[in-house]
């Protein structure tokens, strides 16, 4: 071989060796020929305390994760959902109802109500439209007997209604208390001194303006079966609203309005004395007693139980004869207050002002309560048994009776 093929062949041999060289060489050489061996070492036998390694950090932080959420599946699944869902968004509640403090319309939450003076004889029973009634009142007129007096918002759309009775002086002032246009047939002699003298926006289907009498008419069937005649005066929704704009009273609640009752935002169970059947005797007469449906969280009325023997057999439901429904109420209230006599017919008066004591039912719990009013024409103020703290009550109709202090008010 001649010299010149030998001296081609070492060149080429150098040329692929270096390109070989530098194919697995990207980075540049250490200058201590001795440092890659020993980091070479240190891989394989652990690192030194001097030196971090970025991967073994990256494993131990993800073994802990894997170990925590091992030990916490259900953080994992809440942060999981929590990442995933969003938050259902509960509707606001605009506007509240000052009656029972459920949701209501911008039309009707600072609309004046109505109060409806109920007959309450036995042998004027059924009273109609009374289940409509948001708050109803019970209280002791003359004798033994009582009347109701039913409070609702929501005048123009009420039905059949009645039979509609005479005023007492004292319930003047319940419905004073609600900002309420006072509807009634007649009254005592205190009654219509009550009236003037405050100037009490009335429909009065006895004595009343002829727009007032208009709304009030005779009931044909009860005429026709002989019952007495003052048992048979009925008005209804619609008359109602001619009548109030024929006397061209007021629609809207007095600027500043505060309503005697107070309600909670959620529903709330006392913790007090278990209470789900309750008896409130007026006389040997009048009495009502509730029962509580723990399926539908309201208490069902009856009313006229002879006497405390008949506790256990609730056979006298108090019916609204429009829809033959029992009446039922989210709350019952029972005030003690003391009466008195103020003529020979026997008529009360009822001394509802200064401060007593009382009691709250709902959800089949008692409170002992206490109640405030200052004087005849101020509200009246409900509050816990300390008598300083304000009674919050549940969302939903109230009955409130008002009884002689020393009555024996029965639950159980």
């Amino acid at each position: 071989m001649s010299s010149k093929k030998i001296l081609a062949l070492i060149l080429a041999a150098l040329i692929t060796g270096a390109a070989f060289y530098g194919c697995n060489n990207d980075s540049k050489a250490p200058e201590n020929p001795d440092a890659d061996t020993q980091i070479t070492e240190q891989d394989n036998s652990g690192m030194s305390p001097d030196t971090t390694d970025s991967s073994q950090s990256t494993d131990t932080v993800e073994d802990e994760v894997a170990t925590d959420a091992a030990a916490n599946p259900e953080r994992e699944l809440a942060e999981e959902s929590d990442a995933n869902e969003e938050s259902p968004e509960i509707p606001e509640v605009l506007f509240r109802s000052k009656l029972t403090g459920l949701e209501t319309t911008e039309e009707l939450v600072n609309q004046r109500p109505v109060a409806i003076m109920f007959n309450n004889l036995k042998a004027s029973l059924p009273q109609h439209g009374i289940g409509e009634m948001e708050i109803v009142y019970e209280a002791i007129v003359e004798g033994s007997i009582t009347r109701l007096m039913g409070v609702a918002t929501d005048w123009a759309n009420l039905p059949t209604l009645g039979s509609v009775r005479s005023s007492r002086d004292y319930y003047i002032d319940f419905a004073d208390a609600h900002n309420a246009i006072y509807v009634h047939a007649g009254g005592s002699e205190l009654a219509y001194g009550v009236l003037r003298s405050r100037k009490t926006n009335n429909i009065d289907g006895t004595n009343g303006t002829y727009a007032s009498t208009k709304a009030f008419y005779r009931n044909k069937d009860r005429l026709n079966k002989g019952v007495s005649m003052e048992h048979t005066l009925f008005t209804d929704g619609p008359a109602l609203a001619k009548a109030i704009e024929g006397n061209k009273y007021a629609t809207a609640l007095n600027e500043g309005f505060t309503s005697p009752l107070l309600f909670l935002d959620s529903e709330i169970i006392s913790e007090g004395d278990t209470a789900e059947y309750i008896y409130v005797p007026f006389s040997t007469y009048a009495q009502s007693y509730f029962d509580y449906d723990k399926e539908s969280k309201v208490y069902y009325k009856g009313q006229y139980l002879s006497s405390k023997s008949s506790l256990d057999k609730h056979d006298s439901p108090h019916i609204d004869g429009n829809t033959n429904e029992q009446l039922s109420f989210k709350n019952v209230i029972v005030l003690f207050a003391s009466y008195s006599t103020v003529d020979s017919a026997g008529r009360q008066a009822l001394q509802f002002t200064g401060s007593g004591k009382g009691y709250y039912f709902s959800l089949g719990t008692l409170r002992e309560i206490r109640w405030e009013k200052a004087s005849r024409t101020s509200p009246y103020t409900l509050y816990e048994a300390d008598g300083e703290t304000k009674l919050l009550i549940n969302q939903g109709k109230s009955y409130i009776g008002m009884v002689k202090p020393g009555t024996d008010v029965v639950y159980k």
